[in-house]
């Protein structure tokens, strides 16, 4: 399911997995990590803008063979990177 939406039945565990990814991504929990961590301040952006380069760094992936998902946050700064995960995992 990484990536891609996926059409057809699916079992209660991975409808519930496919759910707790749309949520971990969401505009909602993206902005609430973001003001958590002053993000918008600590870059000079607009909350939109801000958001929006959000959405692009943050991604989520199963772990294979357990409950657990991976959030993960791509940016040439560790510290902002770490920050948000720290963030969207904290929501």
């Amino acid at each position: 399911m990484s990536g891609s939406i996926r059409s057809g039945p699916f079992t209660s565990n991975e409808f519930n997995e496919f759910n707790e990814f749309e949520i971990i991504t969401s505009n909602e929990t993206l902005n609430s990590a973001i003001q958590a961590i002053a993000l918008d301040q600590r870059w000079g952006l607009s909350p939109g803008e801000t958001l929006e380069k959000v959405t692009t760094m943050v991604s989520t992936d199963p772990r294979k063979g357990t409950d657990f998902i991976k959030i993960r946050a791509r940016s040439h700064n560790q510290e902002d990177a770490h920050d948000i995960v720290n963030a969207v995992v904290n929501r």
